[in-house]
C-alpha cells in the first residue's frame, strides 16, 4: 500500500509557499481498490424482482467472497475494471504533473545554464582581447623607447665627432 506518500519540489530560486509544489497520491491499498459496492433491483421475465449487487472492492474477489469469479463474473470484471481505472487516474495525474512542471522546470533551467556558459564565454574572450591589446601597446611602447634611446645615442656620437 501507498499512504500520505507525496514529494515537496523547489520550482523557483525563492523559499515561498508559491515556488513548491508539492505531489503525491493520497491512499491506495490494493484490497481497497474497486467501486463500494450498490444494490439495484432488477425485473426478471417472469416479472418477479430481485437485487443484485453491482460493485465493490478487490478484496471481495477472493475464493469464496461474495465476487468470486466462479459466482459473478460479470461484477467482478466490473471491480478490476473500476481498480484499473483507479490506478490509471492517479498515474495520469503524476504523468501530467511530470509533463508540465517538472519537465518545464527542467528545459527552462537548462536554458539558463546554456545562457551562463555563454556569457562566461564572452566573458572569458573579452579578457583575452583586453589583455592581448595591452600586451601589444605595452610592446610597441617600449620598442619606442629603445628607438628613442638609440637616437639619442647616435646624436651624441655625431656632436662628439664633430667637435673632435
Amino acid at each position: 500500500s501507498v499512504k500520505d506518500s507525496g514529494l515537496v519540489f523547489q520550482l523557483n530560486q525563492n523559499e515561498g509557499v508559491h515556488d513548491r509544489e508539492q505531489v503525491g497520491i493520497s491512499s491506495i491499498h490494493s484490497s481497497l481498490l474497486g467501486a463500494p459496492a450498490r444494490s439495484i433491483n432488477s425485473l426478471s421475465t417472469g416479472g418477479s424482482s430481485t437485487t443484485i449487487t453491482i460493485g465493490g472492492f478487490l478484496s471481495s474477489l477472493i475464493s469464496g467472497g461474495s465476487n468470486d469469479l466462479d459466482s459473478n463474473a460479470r461484477n467482478a470484471l466490473r471491480i478490476v475494471d473500476s481498480a484499473i481505472d483507479e490506478v490509471t487516474e492517479r498515474r495520469a495525474y503524476l504523468g501530467a504533473f511530470q509533463a508540465q512542471t517538472i519537465d518545464t522546470n527542467i528545459n527552462s533551467l537548462s536554458v539558463a545554464v546554456e545562457n551562463l556558459a555563454a556569457s562566461e564565454s564572452a566573458i572569458r574572450d573579452l579578457d583575452f582581447a583586453e589583455e592581448t591589446a595591452d600586451f601589444t601597446k605595452n610592446q610597441i611602447l617600449y620598442q619606442s623607447g629603445i628607438a628613442v634611446l638609440a637616437q639619442s645615442n647616435l646624436i651624441s656620437q655625431s656632436v662628439l665627432s664633430l667637435l673632435g
